[in-house]
């Protein structure tokens, strides 16, 4: 997975529900990054998420996060004395 898709997918609130249009505009980071790039970039990027199970859709094209998978890679805090 490269950095890009990965910004992408950590940006993604718990169950929240994002068109494809939404997801360029999740906050500023992504959309500098894909702004330059061509629709069929973000569609290679959501599909590689959701072969990785990381993103899902639903029957009305919106996307969301698969965090019960994501909470696996994401460290937990520790706790200071």
């Amino acid at each position: 997975m490269n950095k890009r898709r990965r910004d992408l997918i950590l940006s993604m609130g718990p169950d929240e529900l994002y068109t494809i249009n939404d997801l360029l505009k999740i906050n500023i980071e992504i959309a500098m990054e894909y702004k330059d790039l061509s629709s069929r970039t973000i569609n290679r990027d959501i599909k590689e998420l959701i072969d990785l199970e990381l993103m899902s859709v639903n029957n009305e094209n919106q996307f969301y996060a698969n965090y019960d998978l994501l909470k696996k890679f994401i460290p937990k805090r520790v706790k200071q004395k």
